[in-house]
């Protein structure tokens, strides 16, 4: 099981430490959270623990 803590997603600009920076933005080319734990996990439960502390951008982002 992959568990995130998305009380630490409270903030809009967090939530690129999820999904990773966009294109030309510093960090583009860093591994962001939710990816690098599913290659290293394929086959895995993913827990969004408190999601209801997230910003709504993260509701959005997984629409």
């Amino acid at each position: 099981m992959v568990r995130f803590d998305m009380s630490e997603f409270m903030e809009k600009h967090t939530v690129s430490k999820l999904i990773g920076a966009p294109p030309g933005y510093v960090g583009f080319d860093d591994a962001c959270q939710l990816t690098e734990a599913v290659r290293r996990n394929p086959y895995s439960v993913i827990l969004f623990d408190e999601v209801e502390k997230a910003h709504p951008d993260v509701f959005n982002i997984m629409l």
